[in-house]
This record gives structure tokens, sequence and C-alpha cells, in this order.
């Protein structure tokens, strides 16, 4: 494999302890790429501000991980260069136009999307792109 795509359920496994936590920090030590959409910043955001207004994170520690997330070994790809690609995706397999930017990106870079979202993981698994999906604990 040439890199991973890397969605934001995994990206917030980093940080967060919770089911899968220990695999998912297992590929920051790997020597090969990470990618990622630059919507992930937007995704990880959201799923801390959830996590906040739940009662499970204090501000001070959303802050925290925001500024640390920042510096993780993560190629980040502006959305707006798989915007195409993943309209097509989003067209063909209906999944959403977010998962589609995921997808997408791993096509254009002929490597695999590795998620701890089981949603996407079924709408992925029998694409027509070929698009290999790895749920985070095959890894």
């Amino acid at each position: 494999m040439k890199g991973a795509v890397i969605d934001a359920s995994v990206a917030v496994k980093w940080f967060i302890p919770e089911i899968h936590s220990q695999t998912a920090v297992k590929l920051l030590a790997g020597k090969k790429p990470l990618y990622a959409p630059d919507l992930i910043y937007a995704e990880v955001g959201n799923t801390l501000w959830k996590k906040w207004k739940r009662g499970e994170l204090k501000p001070v520690e959303v802050l925290a991980v925001l500024d640390d997330f920042k510096r993780f070994p993560l190629i980040s790809i502006p959305c707006a260069s798989l915007s195409e690609a993943s309209w097509a995706i989003a067209e063909k397999t209906g999944i959403t136009f977010y998962d589609a930017l995921y997808a997408a990106l791993a096509f254009l870079e002929n490597c695999s999307v590795i998620t701890a979202d089981q949603k996407l993981r079924r709408s992925l698994e029998d694409n027509p792109f070929g698009i290999q999906v790895i749920w985070i604990e095959d890894i």
C-alpha cells in the first residue's frame, strides 16, 4: 500500500481514548503517508463539539486537541481539488458528498480508506470504483 486515507472517525481516536484507539495510534508509527481531505479538521472539530455538548470534554481539552491535531503527520488535500471525483463517487454510490471526499482521495492516490465508521465501511464495500475500505481493527 502506497499510503492510506484516514477519516475523522480514526483521527479522533488519536486523542480521545475509546474503542479502537490503540489501533488508530499504531497508524502514526508507520512509515506510509497518511492522507485526508482538509474537511477532516472540521469533522474532528465537530466530533469534539458533540463530546463537549454531552459533557465528555472541557473547552480547554477541545482546544488542546484542535491545536495538537494541526501538528500531526497528515497530508491534507484541499476539498476543492477533489470535488469532481467526489461528485462522481457520490452519484454512483449514493454516499454523502462528505464521505465521497475521502473515497475520491483514496481513488486518486491509489490507496485505501481506513475508517472506524461502520456506515462508511458498508457504503463503500462493493463500490464500482474499486476503492478499498479497511476497518480500523483489520489493519
